[in-house]
């Protein structure tokens, strides 16, 4: 509903089948800020989508931003994730120095 409202009228060239893209941006756009104000956001993030591309980036988002909201969640997302988004989230427990 959000994307539909409010996203979409200004991307409009960006349709919902490639909402994944906003979504990653949007990650990585958190975990650049280095705000840990943006760690519940990105947990929450984690959880509800199931894209690898979002889930990937939420992770490094994680691990850029840092400190022990961050990395427990981190550690929680081990145990259920596979292939390249656990490497993502290894990847984000060592820059966290986890």
């Amino acid at each position: 509903e959000y994307f539909n409202t409010r996203v979409w009228p200004r991307m409009f060239y960006m349709s919902y089948d490639n909402v994944w893209r906003w979504r990653m941006n949007a990650a990585r756009a958190m975990g650049n800020s280095r705000d840990e104000k943006y760690v519940p956001v990105l947990i929450n993030g984690f959880s509800c989508f199931d894209d690898y591309r979002v889930t990937g980036m939420a992770a490094w988002a994680l691990g850029r931003i840092g400190g022990a909201e961050a990395v427990k969640a981190l550690q929680s997302f081990r145990d259920i994730s596979e292939g390249a988004v656990l490497a993502e989230v290894e990847s984000a427990l060592e820059t966290c120095g986890a």
